[in-house]
């Protein structure tokens, strides 16, 4: 500090990864908040990301374990999933889910069998309308989110956006790329990274 000048507070570097405030139903995370697993047992846990999505974003994530017991997608705070070991990502209209070898699903129906493990995401989110690719793919559905055309879903609500998993049995895992990891080849436009 200069004398007579006042001191300017550090700015914080922006959350990345999984919020730990946000785990529903007792997943855990590690590798700095980018790996979450399922607990024992059957019932689905969810996470929410630590960063509101915002604008025109792209991001990628990778899901692993048994077929149809891990996800990653987007959903709306305070919306399904919550806190119920029986809600699931893609369970409702506010949320969209890319389950590991089974698809995607949302408002509780499979909307895309694709059996990626891989995914990426486009997400306008001022209108809701999101774009999923498994990683190297076309954008299901045939849109283009540089133009705004045919997305792969338009969420309903109007709540916060972020990225969120479920995660089942202690075999299941979902990560969250950071902007640095993220994969494929972002949009015209599009912000990397959450």
């Amino acid at each position: 500090m200069i004398l007579g000048m006042p001191s300017v507070p550090a700015i914080a570097a922006a959350a990345t990864g999984w919020d730990p405030a946000r785990i529903f139903q007792g997943a855990t995370l590690s590798d700095s908040n980018k790996l979450a697993t399922g607990e024992t047992g059957d019932d689905y846990s969810h996470v929410r990301g630590a960063m509101e999505i915002t604008g025109l974003r792209y991001f990628s994530g990778v899901v692993g374990g048994d077929a149809g017991w891990a996800s990653i997608g987007i959903a709306t705070d305070g919306s399904n999933p919550v806190d119920d070991p029986l809600d699931y990502l893609g369970l409702g209209t506010s949320d969209i889910g890319a389950w590991a070898g089974d698809g995607v699903y949302t408002g509780g129906s499979r909307i895309h069998a694709v059996t990626a493990t891989a995914w990426e995401f486009a997400v306008r989110a001022s209108s809701r309308r999101v774009w999923i690719r498994q990683s190297g793919g076309g954008w299901l559905g045939g849109g283009n989110p540089a133009t705004d055309t045919t997305p792969t879903a338009t969420l309903t609500g109007t709540g916060i956006l972020r990225a969120c998993c479920t995660v089942a049995r202690a075999t299941s895992t979902a990560r969250l790329h950071n902007a640095a990891e993220t994969t494929g080849t972002p949009p015209a436009g599009f912000t990397v990274g959450l």
